[in-house]
């Protein structure tokens, strides 16, 4: 065999090489968006069930009347927020 057959051979292996490498690197990639996927939904699932229980120590709170005065501002704007979400709601139902 002559050197450019050989230098021919030795850059066919090196491709076969790099394109086996480069479909493991796809199909891991493809693994862990999949992962950052799932992991995104469980951090959006825990935010919601994280918020939901700070409602409800706030209504607790508020039921045993063992609010402080900086919680029961926070409450009282939760509150009034609520009160202009349903009206806007109320309003936009009227039309």
């Amino acid at each position: 065999m002559s050197d450019n057959e050989i230098l021919i051979k030795q850059i066919v292996e090196k491709c076969g090489r790099l394109i086996k490498d480069y479909q493991n690197l796809q199909k891991e990639n493809e693994k862990l968006s999949g992962l950052v996927t799932q992991l995104k939904k469980s951090q959006t699932d825990n935010k919601t069930e994280i918020d939901l229980l700070e409602q409800k120590l706030q209504i607790l709170k508020a039921s045993s009347d063992q609010m402080n005065e900086k919680d029961h501002k926070d409450f009282e704007k939760r509150i009034s927020n609520y009160i202009k979400n349903i009206d806007q709601c109320i309003e936009i139902l009227s039309e």
